[in-house]
């Protein structure tokens, strides 16, 4: 791929770590969050009608409290969603080939989209790979026209490359073909 197609595609880059990490460094560098819990979600539903929760819905969820833990109006809840341990495993492990325990830094391409005032999703810090696709990217996301499009800048393949390019069009066809391959066969 040459250096325009990167700058056209690239809002991050990955760099890799080499050589031993100093683990206990790394984890003191770590964000402490000792408000933080785990909780039960007990109830979950729509506050819409049905028509009105297609446009945009609103939903009531109802958390279960740990001993100990309780809240007062006006109180803030950050919910940190997780992706399922053993979808992430056979993701990096089966699908990337790599270690779990793999360590590297994102951060914002220096010419990349979005320019390099815009604020980065990602610590500035080493993550491993189990962190970086259970808490940061969403591998069980449907497909957007923009991830086609930065896959066809990254293969040599021409059969692949024009699938691809059609996902990426705004066409209405191309729309009608990404609709039909990513969300009506439910793919991601």
């Amino acid at each position: 791929m040459d250096a325009a197609s990167t700058e056209e595609c690239c809002r991050y880059e990955v760099q890799e770590l080499v050589g031993e990490t100093r683990l206990q460094e790394m984890a003191q560098m770590l964000p402490s969050h000792t408000d933080c819990f785990e909780s039960m979600v007990l109830a979950n539903r729509s506050l819409c009608t049905e028509a009105h929760a297609q446009i945009q819905d609103v939903i009531n969820v109802r958390l279960a409290l740990p001993p100990g833990q309780s809240y007062s109006a006006g109180d803030v809840l950050v919910v940190w969603p997780r992706a399922d341990p053993e979808l992430v495993r056979r993701f990096v492990v089966e699908t990337l080939d790599l270690s779990l325990q793999k360590r590297v830094r994102i951060v914002l391409a220096k010419d990349g989209v979005g320019g390099s005032n815009a604020p980065s999703p990602f610590p500035d810090m080493p993550l491993s790979m189990e962190e970086i696709f259970s808490a940061y990217l969403d591998i069980s996301a449907v497909p957007t026209r923009h991830f086609f499009h930065v896959l066809s800048l990254h293969t040599d393949h021409e059969l692949h490359k024009q699938k691809l390019t059609e996902f990426a069009s705004r066409t209405v066809e191309a729309k009608d073909a990404l609709y039909e391959y990513c969300k009506s066969e439910r793919r991601s």
